[in-house]
């Protein structure tokens, strides 16, 4: 018995170890990257050739990087400004950062959006909705400093750094600075390169004030002024610039960026390329921005047009409706497309549409999402796409490893004309996270079917770091039918972004619903939501509505799991009966067994009736599980208001951080247990540690003792496998052992004897008929019987 326990033991530990050395060894933890919130897509010259590069929407070909981000942004001209060697290029315009929303708490805005003119692209979207106190309803969890806000920084050739772009109600407008003015300093420190001003940042908190040393322009010498600004909470960035990651130096696009091609016979010739150009800017009325560009190829002018405008709450309802008191918040961008024919000549195009990227890798390493097919991974990324023919996620770890093995061939065909699709009339297409969604949807007035959508991961990935398997950078491109555009004709097409959290309510409005992903036990998942958000709005305390969500799921399985008490009570009581047997039959397991049975029969005891339980259960577990991982409302739900500890019942309780003291092997992102000590998982194992302390039955022999050391060292191994689980889940682990304990306590013990047992309740049970020995058919008894009957007469 020793030497199995032994090697039980040394197996256990083995797959711990190795577990932690293979998670180390393929999906290591991304290296810590300098946050460069406030870094600017730079204006470094394109080389025209590479530019022409891009190919023709649904060839098999990434789309042609945007221009370097970070640290030596700098004032350049144009790349495709006018010279000798470029006679057809446009005029010098120069690039411009716009943002529209506001983060000011009393603005009603959701959405705080950043646009770039170099290549109309959306650069920021951050999430400014707040709640019924004012605070940010989705904060940055990860990023705890200070925000100041977006302001686009370029670095100048002489000191400090241009400020292209101050959000309406942050820090910095409120401060007084301006767009055009030059940072030159914050609380005394140089600011000459963009990722400065973050590192900077990187050190303060919320709350905390810093003075901004700036040169404003427009007097000679330009006026140096020192401003105060307030720094407040971060908000969560839905969309910005991907951080370069590893050796890579080609930087990844920004979002929604546009391609055409000519469509000549059979052969398709890239246009001048409108992505790494800068477009003119005008913002309109009614929260309208519009980008113009115009193409010149000879005699042949063409004309793009990018409108892009700020969503509404009555944009979702029928026009004459009225707007429901109760209304979910808005979280949509509508763009608009339109292509002009500048000359008399017909044309045929296409164009291509990018998606959105830089999604936000919050709680990768320990987030539970999964994929809807059962042997595919998910990951903190994935591209999500609906038509009327198929719903379909393509999880981020496909994407990597096609990348990683055929670069050259990397995008995944979602749909395309040429392929036995039945219907690819396009509902949307999205880039998918565990609480964040960003969709493309084609809007109703314009065209639903479309020539090809494609799904790949940016980047170059041989230079990315191992393991990001499942969180490298992925997007997708929709590919338009072809255009027929008649002489000085017009296209238009529109489209809706959706750029906001998976929140059940809010999605209902946009027909996203299905963007959450609830398992096998959807149906459960959702009927325990509804008690649990019931029970959120008496007490107003996710925490203790997790508690009281308990006592129900318990209580309603109270006659079965009392069943399940008794029995596990009786088991106790003929233990030593059990142990007798052992010894009387220790050479025979057949006799033991039928002598078991004949205990158990006569004692009405059922050793499976435990079993119902738990198969009741495993269901209610599993849906609870989804229940917690994928509502949105717990992300941000603090155990103890004010409590920095257990702030996110979505995630573990992260009590300390020990990454920095600890092996890493285990404390890694990918280690098994993370970069914090969780209290909660240690609670809740040493009450499943008392619970079968208390209430195993005692070994019987050599075999059953054995198997009760490794019913408790399973336990200790799975706190290890669950060490990272949501602390939410923990809250009902714990709240139902004190449950099953007291529940135990309460049941009166069973009085064991040789003619009968008692049920626990002061009744006796009838006592069971004699049975025949164990072996015997009790036919002989039977004769014996009918003889001395007849001899009495």
């Amino acid at each position: 018995m020793e030497k199995r326990f032994v090697v039980f033991l040394g197996l256990s530990l083995g797959i711990l170890v190795g577990y932690s050395m293979l998670s180390r060894m393929f999906f290591p933890a991304p290296p810590v990257v300098e946050k460069k919130t406030d870094v600017a897509a730079n204006d470094e010259v394109v080389d025209p050739v590479d530019a022409a590069k891009e190919q023709a929407p649904g060839e098999s070909d990434a789309p042609v990087p945007d221009e370097p981000t970070g640290e030596s942004a700098t004032e350049q001209p144009d790349a495709e400004a006018a010279s000798p060697t470029n006679p057809q290029a446009p005029a010098v315009i120069e690039q411009r950062w716009e943002s529209f929303g506001s983060y000011a708490p009393g603005s009603g805005h959701t959405l705080l959006v950043t646009f770039n003119s170099r290549g109309a692209a959306i650069e920021r979207v951050e999430l400014t909705t707040r709640n019924a106190k004012g605070n940010l309803k989705y904060r940055n969890l990860e990023d705890k400093s200070g925000y100041l806000g977006n302001l686009a920084l370029t670095a100048r050739r002489e000191l400090g750094c241009k400020v292209n772009v101050v959000g309406d109600g942050t820090p910095a407008a409120l401060s007084g600075l301006l767009r055009g003015d030059v940072l030159l300093a914050v609380d005394g420190i140089s600011i000459d390169e963009p990722g400065e001003l973050q590192q900077v940042l990187a050190t303060k908190k919320p709350g905390e004030s810093v003075s901004l040393q700036i040169e404003r322009p427009g007097t000679t010498p330009p006026a140096e002024l020192t401003l105060t600004a307030k720094l407040d909470v971060r908000p969560l960035e839905l969309i910005r610039p991907e951080p370069l990651q590893g050796e890579e130096v080609i930087p990844h696009p920004l979002s929604f960026l546009l391609s055409l091609i000519e469509k000549s016979g059979v052969r398709t010739v890239p246009i001048e390329t409108p992505r790494n150009i800068n477009w003119s800017v005008e913002t309109l009325a009614d929260g309208v921005i519009e980008f113009r560009l115009t193409l010149e190829n000879s005699s042949d002018p063409l004309e793009l047009v990018k409108r892009f405008r700020l969503g509404k709450q009555q944009d979702l309802v029928a026009v004459g409706e009225t707007l429901a008191a109760d209304a979910p918040p808005a979280y949509h961008v509508d763009m608009e497309l339109e292509l002009h024919n500048g000359s008399e000549t017909p044309r045929r195009l296409a164009y291509s549409l990018g998606g959105p990227t830089g999604l936000p890798l919050e709680g990768w390493w320990y987030s539970a999402k999964i994929h809807p097919k059962m042997f595919y991974g998910a990951g903190a990324r994935d591209v999500l796409i609906h038509t009327d023919a198929e719903r379909r996620l393509v999880g981020c770890p496909e994407l990597y490893k096609l990348a990683k093995k055929t670069p050259d061939e990397k995008e995944i065909t979602l749909f395309a004309d040429d392929e036995k699709v039945p219907n690819r009339t396009l509902k949307y297409l999205g880039v998918d996270t565990q609480y964040f969604t960003a969709a493309l949807m084609p809007s109703a007035e314009g065209d639903k079917v479309f020539h090809r959508a494609e799904a790949f991961a940016l980047g170059d990935v041989s230079k990315q770091p191992k393991g990001y398997t499942r969180t490298t950078d992925v997007t997708f491109k929709l590919d338009s039918s072809p255009i027929a555009l008649e002489g000085n004709g017009d296209f238009k097409q529109s489209f809706r972004l959706f750029l906001g959290p998976k929140d059940p309510d809010v999605l209902e409005g946009y027909e996203l619903g299905d963007v959450i992903y609830y398992g096998w036990f959807g149906a459960i998942s959702k009927v325990l939501k509804s008690i649990l958000h019931f029970f959120y709005g008496i007490v107003g305390n996710f925490g203790i509505a997790i508690i009281l969500l308990t006592v129900v799921v318990r209580g309603c399985m109270f006659p079965i799991s009392r069943k399940a008490a008794k029995n596990a009570a009786m088991m106790q009581e003929l233990a030593p009966e059990m142990r007798k047997l052992t010894e009387k039959y220790k050479g025979d397991m057949e006799k033991r067994a039928k002598a078991q049975q004949d205990l158990f029969r006569k004692h009405n005891y059922n050793p499976f009736g435990g079993c119902w339980l738990m198969f009741l259960q495993l269901p209610i577990f599993l849906g609870l599980y989804r229940c917690i991982a994928v509502d949105i409302e717990l992300r941000q739900a603090a155990l103890i208001p004010g409590l920095e500890w257990c702030s996110n019942l979505a995630g573990p309780d992260m009590f300390l951080y020990w990454k920095s003291f600890m092996p890493s092997m285990f404390v890694s992102e990918t280690g098994m247990l993370g970069p914090y000590l969780n209290v909660l998982p240690l609670i809740t194992v040493s009450l499943f540690l008392v619970h079968q302390k208390l209430f195993t039955p005692p070994a019987t022999d050599e075999q059953s003792a054995m198997q009760l050391k490794m019913m408790k060292y399973m336990t200790l191994f799975m706190g290890f496998m669950f060490f990272k689980v949501a602390s939410g889940l923990c809250l009902y682990f714990i709240a139902s052992s004190l449950w099953g304990i007291a529940e135990r306590k309460l049941v009166p013990k069973p009085k064991v004897n040789l003619t009968g047992v008692s049920s626990g309740g002061g009744k006796d049970l009838p006592t069971p008929k004699k049975l025949p020995p164990a072996g015997s058919n009790g036919v002989e008894e039977k004769k014996a019987a009918r003889k001395k009957r007849n001899k009495g007469r």
